[in-house]
């Protein structure tokens, strides 16, 4: 690390401070001035850090910065992913050839076991996810285009509607703003994301009475129950018999299977969120049965309060129907959130980087924001080499 000094009132030269990276940072000059303050020279006016960091390094860096005050007492820290460098890689020391198959087996568990905990910095995935924390227009719009696809999925039996359904709704970023704002201690977070949770369930329900309604308005009672594909009336193409809907309904093992997946999916969620595995994100997306219960519940009410003796081919109500969906969608509520919330634990996620950090011993007192001393750069340099192992290749 190289600091930027100024050992005349006009000159500047750089001194060595620590060799751990190349920083060039401008300070202020040192010194009273007859006219007041001692200027800046034009190239002080902003001061940069710039070094290249592992990803499993990245939170222990971010660490040591804010308690020698970057980010909190002056400046910010922002992360910049590298696509691409001419600059090859560190290689690591070449460990030793094992001498017997136990040890080399040993050796392999030990590589394994070190990447246990490897995953995205906590501000990454904090920025994330807050920013799709927001109820927006096209929040509201995602939600409505998803409703009528499932709607449609649901009583034409239709699985390719209902995966498409799933695919485009945003109910799931919702919950994952809940269980990181429990993860992390931001109860501001959880909140919003809860009542976007449930303003959202709303729309769902709402929209899933509007095509009841509809339903109700053009097919009578013997086209609802007739099966798919009898050709007996102008509405043969839908039913309330269809896998889709009655899959979704009594008996209660359905409720049991969908909390085993749920469970599943929020552990899942979890480690797609916090590694950037995209693969796991879609697999919950379509394994977690989130939007299509809210609109079976709400157009199995409607249709209900239409054809009051209408009953399926299992002989369940259509009421009771639509509170089995409604209680499939809060049994993989609950479990998303509590299995999401303990695989984050699990990463050693605990919100402490976006929190207020203390300050490191020999930097308590106040300092001058423009002016970044020798001492500043000291401090985190020693405290970074102690947190990665004071190794060089281990940040690169």
């Amino acid at each position: 690390m190289r600091l930027c000094v100024g050992p005349g009132p006009q000159a500047y030269s750089t001194r060595e401070v620590y060799p751990c990276n190349r920083v060039s940072i401008p300070v202020r000059q040192n010194g009273p001035s007859a006219s007041g303050p001692a200027p800046l020279c034009p190239a002080a006016k902003v001061h940069a850090i710039a070094m290249k960091v592992r990803a499993q390094h990245l939170t222990n860096l971010i660490k040591v910065a804010k308690q020698c005050g970057v980010g909190e007492d002056f400046g910010s820290i922002d992360v910049m992913e590298v696509r691409c460098t001419t600059e090859l890689p560190p290689v690591p020391e070449p460990e030793p050839f094992p001498s017997s198959c136990w040890q080399g087996c040993g050796q392999r568990w030990k590589e394994f076991n070190s990447t246990t905990l490897d995953r995205m910095s906590t501000l990454e995935i904090h920025s994330v996810i807050v920013g799709n924390s927001y109820i927006s227009f096209n929040h509201v719009a995602c939600i409505t285009l998803a409703s009528g696809m499932a709607a449609i999925g649901l009583v034409t039996d239709s699985s390719v509607f209902v995966l498409a359904a799933f695919f485009v709704s945003p109910l799931m970023q919702m919950v994952l703003a809940t269980v990181w704002g429990l993860t992390v201690q931001d109860f501001a977070l959880a909140w919003r994301g809860f009542r976007n949770m449930c303003f959202g369930a709303l729309i769902c329900l709402a929209l899933g009475s509007l095509f009841g309604l509809l339903i109700g308005a053009l097919s009578g009672e013997k086209d609802l129950i007739s099966p798919i594909g009898d050709y007996r009336g102008s509405t043969s193409f839908i039913s309330i018999n269809t896998l889709q809907i009655t899959s979704r309904g009594p008996p209660a093992g359905n409720v049991l299977m969908s909390a085993i997946v749920a469970a599943l999916s929020g552990m899942a969620v979890a480690l797609g969120q916090g590694s950037g595995i995209s693969s796991a994100l879609i697999g919950v997306c379509i394994s977690t049965s989130l939007l299509p219960p809210l609109v079976n519940a709400g157009m199995m009410w409607t249709l209900q309060l239409r054809f009051p003796k209408l009953r399926n081919k299992g002989g369940f109500c259509l009421s009771e129907i639509g509170a089995f969906s409604v209680y499939l969608y809060l049994t993989n509520i609950v479990c998303i959130v509590a299995f999401a919330w303990a695989a984050f634990k699990f990463k050693h996620i605990g919100g402490r980087t976006l929190r207020p950090m203390a300050r490191a011993p020999d930097l308590q007192e106040e300092a001058d924001p423009a002016q970044i001393t020798p001492g500043v750069l000291r401090a985190f340099s020693r405290d970074l080499s102690a947190r990665v192992g004071g190794s060089q290749t281990q940040l690169l």
